[in-house]
């Protein structure tokens, strides 16, 4: 079944976006500054406005274009906005309200699957935990930020994935948004000849550090890879494919000078989950498989803690080999130190509320008080004020109590549930193979979140939740159609 690759309206998008990556590239160098002014502020803006009252539709794409672009404005009272991505997508929410008969809904469908009912469930408990929380002021701003994130990047993006394309599309503008910063990190970083220890500001002031850089990279690399390498019904010419393997290429040289191991492991376990999906193993015996491995190796902490803690590596001394070999080090690597101080306060707070926990984004105000003096680092900090729990598991478990683990764990699987159906029985080439595309990116998410906290971030948030709409729309759309 031949398809092209896109519509005219996203060739015309996807021009204007190439055009300000290349303006804003040149206005990096000294000398153009009203150059900077005229691309940072006003072409933007003028964009922008064009689209969202000529044609919302790609308005939607160019949000998810704007996200890894957007910024943190500091506003009064201490509060700030992510801008222009939070902006767009309160107008996009708006946009929906007023013009709600006129997107094409799937109607029942939507309102029995597993996906969409979990996604309900887990913003309720999210409201419920933030009204008994210890600061409720910060988590219902939270929970909003995650109801809008499940309005325009799930919801508003399942009305536009009844067409395959627009999946792929989805993926490539947000890559097409990494550009900048990618480079922009790279011209900075170059000034320190790349050192490791200065990734962690690298990505400023489009990311907050790293890790979440390397992790919105990590996401994007599965569908360019399958994109580029493998053959499709999305890619039908040469210059296409060579467009695509540049922006893979800078992609790739991004992810690999971010230094987040977290992200690096993500795409390095990929084969492992391409083999395990290959082989079609049915899903009671994948679940059966990893709850084996968990129960060996907690049988066996004495001796893994013994052997890794003999691990002398360190993140940051610059070598490939060692920033590798330092995921396992819990003896002398200040970070992997650090990440286990937060993990133990972590726990502290669900043992302390282990119902409803101390409401969702409140984690970096509350742990302080948690911390035991043995296990602080030279890092920490007495007045716990700062990051997350560097676990998205344990940081649900101290927020939001052990029911709201439960339920997002249940989302978890409801998602690689739905996934591999997909892949093991629907006939369409095509929607198998994006299936298995989009399951590896959030693969990468899941695995990578076991050492970092991402969701609440517009950066990842938008990318899971767009993530999640498209295993939905393509269960919906095109596998239940198929099988009856």
């Amino acid at each position: 079944m031949k398809k092209c690759f896109v519509e005219t309206k996203h060739t015309v998008a996807m021009i204007v976006c190439i055009i300000w990556i290349i303006l804003f590239s040149i206005s990096l160098f000294p000398g153009f500054t009203v150059l900077a002014v005229f691309v940072v502020a006003v072409a933007p803006v003028l964009i922008l406005a064009w689209y969202f009252f000529f044609d919302p539709g790609i308005f939607l794409f160019l949000t998810v274009f704007f996200v890894p672009l957007s910024v943190k404005v500091d506003l009064s009272g201490g509060s700030f906005v992510t801008f222009p991505s939070e902006v767009m997508a309160v107008m996009l929410a708006g946009y929906l309200i007023l013009n709600i008969s006129t997107f094409r809904v799937p109607g029942k469908r939507i309102l029995s699957h597993p996906v969409f009912l979990l996604l309900l469930v887990y913003l309720l408990w999210l409201v419920i935990t933030s009204a008994l929380g210890e600061i409720p002021g910060v988590s219902f701003k939270r929970t909003f930020i995650q109801a809008l994130f499940f309005i325009v990047f799930y919801f508003l993006f399942l009305t536009r994935f009844d067409r395959p394309v627009n999946i792929v599309m989805f993926y490539i503008f947000y890559a097409l948004g990494l550009v900048v910063p990618i480079i922009n990190g790279m011209v900075w970083h170059s000034q320190y000849n790349f050192n490791p220890q200065a990734s962690y500001y690298m990505p400023q002031p489009f990311f907050i550090e790293h890790t979440v850089y390397g992790a919105t990279i990590a996401f994007v690399i599965p569908m360019l890879i399958y994109l580029v390498f493998f053959k499709n019904g999305f890619v039908l010419t040469r210059v296409r494919r060579w467009r695509l393997a540049v922006l893979l290429l800078i992609c790739l040289t991004g992810e690999f000078l971010s230094f987040s191991r977290g992200a690096w492991l993500s795409l390095m376990v990929l084969p492992f989950f391409i083999l395990v999906l290959k082989l079609k193993l049915p899903q009671m015996v994948l679940f059966a498989g990893l709850l084996v491995l968990l129960v060996l190796f907690l049988l066996n902490l004495d001796a893994v803690l013994k052997l890794v803690s003999h691990n002398e590596a360190q993140s940051n001394r610059g070598n490939l080999k060692e920033q590798i070999e330092s995921v396992t080090n819990i003896h002398s690597d200040i970070s992997n130190l650090e990440r286990i101080n937060r993990w133990e306060c972590a726990i502290r707070m669900f043992e302390s509320r282990p119902v409803t926990g101390y409401g969702v984004g409140t984690y970096q105000f509350v742990y302080g008080r948690f911390q035991v003096k043995d296990e602080m680092t030279r890092i920490s900090t007495y007045h716990g004020e700062k990051g997350n729990a560097h676990s998205e598991y344990l940081g649900f478990l101290a927020e939001t109590g052990l029911p709201g683990l439960i339920i997002y764990i249940c989302l978890l699987f409801s998602v690689i549930s739905t996934a591999t159906s997909i892949i093991y029985r629907i006939r369409d080439c095509m929607i198998r193979d994006l299936a298995f595309v989009v399951l590896l990116s959030l693969l990468t998410f899941y695995f990578h979140t076991i050492f970092n906290g991402f969701i609440e971030t517009d950066k990842v948030g938008s990318l899971f939740y767009g993530s999640l709409a498209a295993i939905t729309a393509l269960d919906i759309y095109y596998y239940r159609r198929e099988t009856g």
